[in-house]
């Protein structure tokens, strides 16, 4: 086999398209990291938010529920029906 030189614009577009891959994976593993610094702050917020804990109080305690015709529609039917057994 003969060793053929690559060109020099070939060596620039292999090289930019090696930076730029470097660099949209970095920028995705940031985004991941800020994704779950995000929603650690928001459940620590939500902990601490009285009016929050206070209107998720009420909401267990209500014995308000949604008709069985909706949710025998949307799938969650048999979920329901398994809860209303025990």
């Amino acid at each position: 086999m003969r060793n053929i030189p690559t060109p020099l614009y070939i060596q620039r577009r292999n090289k930019e398209e090696k930076d730029a891959t470097i660099h949209q994976t970095k920028e995705l593993e940031n985004r991941l990291v800020d994704v779950e610094r995000k929603n650690f702050r928001s459940s620590v917020n939500a902990t601490k938010d009285d009016y929050i804990r206070n209107a998720m109080k009420k909401v267990r305690e209500s014995k308000v529920g949604l008709p069985e015709s909706l949710t025998r529609h949307n799938g969650s039917w048999v979920y329901s029906q398994s809860l209303n057994k025990k």
